[in-house]
């Protein structure tokens, strides 16, 4: 949420922003303060002056450069304010606040709207750079998938030829490769089981 303070004029802009949001409303200043300088050490100060955060409830307040540090997780020299801002906490450790405002001061130094169309374009960029990731682990993960589906089909063949082999050796039916032999048996004409055990008793 944004609010124009024109009643202050010490303010451009006052923007309420979420405790735990900070991180990358941070990282997106610091890449348009980096695009707005470009390299120029004096203009970067400049900005880094006019910038300040302050908790509404308890009023502990950050200035520029603490603002843009929390952009850097890996900073060696961070103030325990920061680090409480990189975890998503107010600055004061006494305070559950869970929201705070960012002022951008004015500054004849600082052209604030063009500033302001830098942070859309790095939101933007984000924004893109995040769905190409999206499109990255999407791809990797069917690549995964069918990896795992290829194993697995591999693994059923192996079984299937092994089960094959298993039945052929025990004579047993194979679909399409072999069939168990049908044997028929042709009845006795009617009176010869008679004839043939005469037969076989007068041999005896």
């Amino acid at each position: 949420m944004s609010t124009d303070h024109k009643a202050n004029p010490e303010y451009f802009l006052v923007r309420d922003e979420r405790i735990s949001d900070m991180g990358e409303f941070s990282r997106m200043l610091s890449e348009a303060v980096v695009n707005y300088a470009k390299g120029d050490a004096k203009i970067t100060a400049t900005i880094g002056s006019s910038l300040s955060t302050l908790c509404p409830r308890c009023n502990i307040r950050l200035n520029g450069d603490e603002l843009l540090a929390i952009a850097d997780p890996n900073e060696t020299e961070r103030s325990p304010k920061v680090q409480r801002m990189q975890l998503g906490y107010c600055a004061r450790s006494s305070c559950d606040s869970t929201m705070c405002q960012v002022f951008f001061h004015r500054n004849l130094g600082v052209n604030w709207q063009i500033f302001f169309d830098e942070m859309s374009l790095c939101q933007q960029n984000r924004k893109e750079s995040t769905k190409f990731v999206d499109i990255e682990k999407q791809v990797a993960f069917r690549k995964e998938l069918l990896r795992k589906m290829g194993r697995l089909s591999i693994g059923l063949v192996v079984i299937c030829l092994l089960v094959m082999i298993w039945q052929w050796h025990r004579g047993g039916r194979i679909p399409y490769l072999r069939e168990p032999e049908k044997f028929r048996v042709t009845p006795l004409p009617p009176g010869q089981k008679e004839r043939d055990t005469q037969l076989f008793r007068r041999g005896a």
